[in-house]
């Protein structure tokens, strides 16, 4: 019989962490549990044995509206601060009492200590995506430790942000954040130093996740508490919410210039799912999400796609961007721009201005300063980043990636290659625009192979090619090459093809590096 008890609590806990695999809004129906587990997380913070050392985050729980879920409405995880954690928040934001926490800042605060479905210790450190949508658009992420993000219950309220597409405000739905744990299996997977790296982004705390992990900037003292509806991590503090990489610019001056360049991409779609599920109950009749368009990042987004389902791209995929100041934009435009036709950044072309922006976005995994300084990250054109990472003061680990702040700007490989002259001096644009359609642009940027590169002004292509027309946008005010349309339509005229630009480019390229005649004629193949 005492064997039976045991093998019944052993599959118990087995199973438990495993719950959530259907990734469906059922994963939060309450399930059947053995009488020995204690009961709620709410029970279990609130037992006798616990000395009403939690007292003040259950508090905080009751005033945020999130006592239902926390005592066995749903699964969870829950990072739970003590008194002393709170009595710490407090003091810093000169508040007498958990009452006087503005309700809105009480609720997102709260809301970050909650994560959805239920995690034993060796999930938060080798978290595994199961379900619909996993690995649907690649393969599986065999490094342990690398899915590090976990959905919580802390959210930011709508907002009303300006189209610049339409010119009308739209309402702004933003997704749940998602806290990062970051565990010892997550540094060994990227051969960094676990202490340096996440002590770099969080000075006021201590790593102390050898045998474990840490949630944020938080401390874990006690691992894996078991309540029937999930499990408790007590931690040292209280975990503050952070925002998007975009929030972090936008509230720094200092970025200003940057994020302004960055903003003329900005993209607001209507998204269908977000409107039907949750615009009536909050009173709006659309919802929208602030994207940016490709290339560029979605760094106004918390999460990399608006879907729930796909956990394994949410756990994995952030962005950092190494964002050069006001000050450093401004001497890299006078040293490379000022005297090549272009006034300002404004003055440059959005296809100039896209290309740049892109060289200061790193797409996949989060970046800590070690990866910097071994030259592992690479930029769109394959310019490896070269900066004092560990010196740089700006820097944040968010919602969505990382960001560090940029003193000075180095040369882009891209911009000093062959192509660089169709990227500084506006007299060739028209034939940036082939490089780039072709595809071929960032090949030009490779020390593998040399080009000698012929490249046209744009008058050349007015005369010399009428079959293109460099025409001008009329709501972007930008270039919009276009050629004959010969599909049989109505429209005369239709967006320059790929095989078109590939033709035009290979035209103007010569394998290696050949010097001109100055007289006569050459044949070059």
């Amino acid at each position: 019989m005492k064997d039976m008890t045991f093998t019944r609590k052993l599959l118990w806990l087995l199973l438990f962490p495993c719950c959530f695999c259907s990734c469906q809004d059922n994963m939060d129906e309450h399930y059947e549990v053995p009488s020995w587990v204690k009961g709620s997380v709410w029970e279990l913070l609130s037992a006798e044995d616990m000395n009403g050392q939690y007292s003040m985050f259950l508090e905080a729980i009751d005033l945020s509206g999130y006592r239902e879920i926390v005592d066995g409405k749903s699964l969870m995880t829950v990072m739970a601060p003590d008194n002393d954690a709170f009595t710490a928040y407090l003091q810093k934001h000169a508040y007498a009492s958990v009452k006087d926490i503005p309700a809105a800042e009480l609720k997102r605060m709260v809301g970050y200590h909650l994560l959805y479905y239920s995690y034993n210790k060796s999930w938060m450190e080798d978290f595994r995506p199961e379900g619909e949508g996993a690995y649907d658009e690649g393969a599986e992420i065999l490094d342990p430790g690398m899915y590090y993000k976990f959905r919580t219950h802390s959210q930011d309220d709508l907002t009303q942000e300006l189209d610049p597409a339409t010119g009308k405000l739209v309402n702004v739905y933003h997704f749940e954040r998602l806290m990062p744990v970051f565990s010892y299996n997550f540094f060994n997977s990227k051969r960094i130093n676990a202490k340096t790296n996440y002590e770099f982004f969080y000075p006021d705390s201590e790593w102390k996740g050898d045998q474990g992990f840490n949630a944020a900037e938080a401390i874990v003292k006690d691992y894996e508490l078991i309540a029937n509806n999930g499990y408790v991590y007590t931690i040292d503090r209280v975990i503050e919410p952070v925002g998007t990489i975009y929030d972090e610019m936008k509230d720094d001056p200092n970025y200003s210039d940057f994020l302004a360049i960055y903003n003329q991409f900005s993209a607001y779609e209507w998204d269908k799912d977000l409107t039907d599920n949750y615009a009536a109950n909050l009173g709006v009749d659309t919802l929208y999400v602030h994207n940016h368009l490709e290339p560029l990042a979605p760094i106004a987004m918390e999460w990399p796609v608006p879907n729930y389902q796909r956990l394994d791209t949410l756990a994995y995929k952030s962005y950092s961007v190494f964002a050069p100041t006001n000050t450093a934009l401004s001497t890299f435009f006078k040293g490379y721009w000022k005297n090549s036709g272009y006034d300002d950044f404004n003055s440059l072309d959005s296809k100039i201005q896209q290309i740049f922006l892109n060289e200061f976005v790193y797409g996949g995994s989060v970046v800590f300063p070690e990866e910097v300084e071994k030259g592992l990250i690479t930029s769109a054109s394959g310019t490896t980043f070269a900066f004092d990472a560990w010196g740089v003061n700006d820097r944040k680990m968010c919602v969505n990636g990382s960001f560090y702040g940029l003193d000075e700007i180095a040369m882009p490989v891209l911009f000093n290659s062959v192509a660089g002259a169709a990227i500084s001096n506006h007299d060739y644009l028209y034939f940036l625009y082939a490089l780039e359609g072709s595809g071929q642009l960032y090949s030009y940027a490779s020390d593998r192979t040399k080009y000698t590169l012929m490249i046209p002004e744009n008058g050349a292509w007015e005369y010399h090619d009428p079959t293109i027309d460099f025409q001008t946008d009329p709501v972007t005010g930008n270039l919009s090459p276009k050629e004959p349309d010969t599909s049989g339509g109505d429209d005369e005229w239709t967006d320059v093809s790929s095989a078109t630009w590939v033709s035009i480019v290979n035209m103007h390229t010569a394998s290696g590096e050949i010097t001109l005649q100055e007289t006569g004629t050459q044949v070059i193949p």
